[in-house]
């Protein structure tokens, strides 16, 4: 078997050989599990995935569970070892509420993805994973397109990126990886049709595998089964998670960047031929003068560079007049130690990051109710909503938070064309927000903590 599988198998049985898992849940409502959808999830799925859970010494994952009616939420996490049943745990929401889990709760083997089914919706989840000296989270997943595009990967130096492709169906998936850099577009012939058995999960570190890149896009077909891709970029002092996409003409990024970072957006043409794509920045005082355009090429990725509104909080729309795949990578920004000896400062592309890093795909509309799962549910650090109206109209918006107990909401006009921060305190009855707005708005959201920042994607209300 090839090499990099064979020592993830290793590595994965030997943490396994040391799990211990939680007490048995007591019986709760019979689910069926994640089943392969004949047509793909909509917004208002009742399974959701989350592929970058992590339970263990080295790192811990906790999941934001909301739903708008009463339901029960079975979170289900699969065995490393074959044949062994998955460790399971169900969550009752009552009427309109909001739950967290620890993942360390329901079982401790070292990596740990997760899928979640409610018994109804609307609902949503999403999840952090909290390391020694990192902190990293996004929306889980629910979209199982037959091609994906995984956005703004880097093997420069000071980078190590690997993909993580989580099969949560009972049958064995074939995935075929193509990439595209710089350089234009290479096959990994060690992706060639590459088995990702029923209920599991393989790591593939792209560091080595691909050699030192800039920019690494990865397209990722399912010749046969599902599976559900997701980034996880590392650096000294940072880390950062976000899901695959699809393609679309047009995507949100509602939370771009923060203080102390600054931001790239990734773009990548998903067709045969070249895109013209705008980027439009909208900042807490209204559209940007400085619209870019460009034209991006199917065999070169483009890496739009935002240093000029680094510390800035922004929000970006990205728009091409055939289909893209973009994301959002933010870093910190360099000190002076960091500029080189001649004076000059040293590109921010290849400068090694020392310090918290996040990146958030983007989200394909606007719309004017949305889910926001884990603001305000964990005890240190800050948590922040970003709203977003790149429209032509004000908007008002009804911030409701949500838990074991619905709190005072908060009514917020949202100017056109503007970005909006509304910081919310830790509360231990709050673990999410329902955003209801007059106009198509899109939200989000970041974490910060003592260990880094994660930016998370809200989910909109399909209806």
């Amino acid at each position: 078997m090839r090499r990099f599988v064979a020592l993830l198998i290793v590595a994965t049985l030997a943490t396994a050989a040391m799990g211990l898992r939680a007490p048995n849940t007591p019986a709760g409502p019979d689910f069926d599990g994640p089943q392969a959808p004949d047509l793909g999830a909509s917004a208002g799925s009742t399974v959701w995935f989350c592929p970058w859970g992590e339970t263990g010494s080295q790192a811990s994952s906790t999941v934001q569970l909301m739903a708008l009616v009463t339901a029960r939420a079975a979170l289900s996490v699969p065995s490393p070892l074959p044949g062994e049943e998955p460790a399971q745990k169900t969550v009752s929401i009552t009427d309109a509420g909001a739950r967290t889990l620890r993942l360390a709760d329901v079982v401790l083997q070292g990596p740990a993805p997760a899928s979640v089914e409610f018994q109804a919706g609307p609902a949503t989840a999403s999840a952090t994973v909290q390391g020694a000296s990192s902190f990293a989270a996004d929306r889980c997943i629910v979209a199982t397109p037959a091609e994906w595009w995984l956005v703004g990967g880097t093997t420069r130096a000071g980078r190590e990126f690997s993909m993580r492709l989580f099969n949560p169906y009972p049958d064995t998936a074939f995935v075929s990886v193509t990439a595209v850099s710089e350089f234009g577009t290479f096959e990994l012939p060690d992706l060639d049709t590459l088995p990702v058995a029923g209920r599991s999960w393989i790591d593939v570190d792209l560091t080595d595998l691909a050699g030192r890149l800039d920019d690494l896009v990865l397209k990722i077909v399912a010749t046969e089964g599902n599976v559900i891709p997701s980034a996880i970029l590392t650096a000294e002092g940072g880390a950062a998670v976000w899901p695959a996409t699809g393609a679309a003409t047009q995507w949100f990024f509602p939370v771009a960047s923060q203080e102390n970072l600054t931001a790239e957006v990734i773009i990548a043409a998903t067709g045969d031929g070249p895109v013209e794509v705008t980027v439009e920045i909208l900042t807490v005082d209204g559209i940007s003068p400085d619209v870019r355009a460009f034209i991006v090429d199917p065999l070169n990725p483009r890496r739009e560079s935002l240093a000029d509104f680094s510390g800035e909080a922004i929000g970006i729309v990205v728009r091409g007049d055939s289909e893209i795949a973009a994301a959002v990578v933010a870093e910190s920004i360099p000190e002076v130690s960091a500029l080189d000896g001649e004076g000059g400062s040293t590109d921010l592309s290849i400068d090694a990051v020392q310090g918290p890093l996040a990146g958030v795909a983007g989200t394909q509309e606007e719309a004017t109710s949305w889910l926001v799962p884990g603001p305000a549910s964990e005890e240190t650090g800050l948590s922040t909503i970003w709203l977003m109206n790149s429209g032509t109209q004000s908007a008002t918006v009804l911030l409701t938070p949500m838990g074991i107990r619905t709190g005072d909401q908060r009514k917020i006009l949202l100017q056109a064309g503007t970005v909006q921060r509304v910081a919310v305190p830790y509360d231990s009855a709050v673990a999410g927000w329902l955003v209801e707005a007059t106009q198509p708005i899109t939200v989000g959201w970041s974490q910060q903590t003592e260990n880094g920042i994660a930016f998370i994607a809200g989910v909109a209300i399909d209806g």
